[in-house]
């Protein structure tokens, strides 16, 4: 888009409201003690989202390394990350369950439907839509109901269920599959493990990414048969949506926090409101 630097000249010609110096002192006192008290708060409701996130990866990942129930006889991975997988649990590689979507199509024969990095929630595989428009040409496409999985910083964990047919972005791999529930797979990406193991093998300074090379060899733990794979992903859909309705929640409330921060700042030093006097004087 376009951007409009605000210089010197311009801000100079501002004007601005300026009491006595006392009133400013007054003022900065009251506001350097309301925001602080606002800081905090923001500070442990983001805390608690991180530790929320924390917590929903460390579920994603426990249910598709180890299943849903903990007295069945296990077996070693060979794998360090994984460690321990029941027993009848397959371990393959990416490559011999899942190919990738290697084709192109026009943006209007998609009705102009686009998914871009910036579509997709980090770490949740929630879609966001977006007002951009893109240029009529030919993009890689995905079906619906296929995987993408986002090369371009993947400590991020860009991973999505495509939501409906679409041209996508080159920045993301696009599986698809008849081997495995690919919802099984959606969330495998979203695990733990992956994100880490792919960070490590990013390569590029200004631009992070992943290669299809070594994605491709990663390891896959999951139950032979596919009703115990839909169970999985049905138990962490339900636990999933817990996690991100509370971590909803507490993203409005940042939000509302943070503007009432520049309410009060602006209320206060454009003389809207009065600083209680140390007696108690109504503002």
């Amino acid at each position: 888009g376009v951007r409009k630097i605000l210089n010197y000249d311009e801000l100079s010609k501002s004007k601005i409201i300026l009491p006595s110096i006392s009133a400013q002192t007054r003022i900065i006192k009251f506001l350097d003690k309301k925001v602080s008290q606002i800081d905090d708060i923001s500070k442990k409701i983001q805390q608690e989202i991180t530790d929320l996130e924390k917590y929903r990866k460390s579920i994603i990942t426990k249910a598709v390394t180890k299943g849903l129930s903990p007295n069945v006889p296990m077996k070693n991975s060979n794998i360090s990350w994984i460690g321990e997988v029941p027993s009848n649990w397959h371990i393959e590689k990416l490559k011999f369950i899942a190919e990738t979507r290697n084709n192109k199509e026009l943006l209007s024969n998609v009705q102009n439907n686009y998914i871009g990095l910036e579509n997709i929630v980090k770490n949740t595989g929630q879609y966001v839509c977006s007002n951009t428009t893109y240029e009529e040409g030919y993009y890689d496409v995905c079906k619906k109901g296929d995987i993408l999985y986002g090369k371009l910083r993947p400590n991020l964990s860009k991973v999505l269920v495509a939501p409906f047919d679409s041209c996508c972005s080159g920045e993301f791999l696009i599986f698809k599959s008849a081997k495995i529930n690919l919802k099984y797979l959606f969330y495998y990406l979203l695990s733990q493990g992956i994100t880490e193991i792919a960070t490590s093998a990013i390569y590029g300074t200004k631009m992070p990414r992943v290669s299809w090379d070594f994605i491709k060899n990663l390891f896959i733990s999951f139950p032979p048969k596919n009703e115990d794979q839909k169970e999985i992903v049905n138990y962490l859909d339900i636990q999933c949506n817990k996690i991100d309705s509370i971590l909803k929640n507490k993203h409005i409330l940042l939000k509302k926090l943070n503007q009432y921060k520049q309410s009060i700042i602006y209320e206060y030093v454009t003389g809207k409101k009065q600083v209680p006097t140390e007696k108690g004087a109504k503002k």
